[in-house]
């Protein structure tokens, strides 16, 4: 599966956030973090800053929770590698395999979906 690309920030970001245009981004994941800063000239203490990092998609019309949903799901895997992983996995199982990586792996894909969906969810639900 796909590492997707984070968003990084030391501003919160909104769930949903309308740019204005016809577009929207969903901000999924939103995740803090304390960072400790370069020490500057005549500093002795460092500093910390809260930061903030999440995943992003952008949508041309106000996002919705299966759209999102879709989306997200490609950040983690291509259309390609997730019919590769099910054809593959469908024939370990047809051969009778009981336990294999690719069952592993689509067991594992199966958890990502649900957890998208169970924050997607809840993303929509406390807006």
């Amino acid at each position: 599966m796909l590492e997707p690309r984070r968003i990084y920030s030391n501003i919160i970001p909104d769930t949903i956030e309308n740019l204005g245009n016809g577009n929207w981004y969903y901000n999924y994941d939103i995740k803090s973090e304390k960072v400790e800063l370069p020490l500057q000239e005549g500093e002795t203490v460092p500093k910390e800053e809260i930061r903030y990092n999440y995943i992003q998609i952008k949508l041309s019309e106000k996002p919705e929770y299966k759209k999102c949903v879709e989306l997200l799901i490609r950040e983690f895997i291509t259309q390609a590698q997730e019919f590769d992983l099910i054809n593959s996995t469908n024939k370990d199982i047809l051969s009778g395999v009981k336990s294999s990586k690719n069952i592993t792996k689509y067991k594992d894909y199966l958890d990502k979906v649900e957890e998208i969906k169970t924050k997607v969810k809840n993303d929509f639900t406390n807006i």
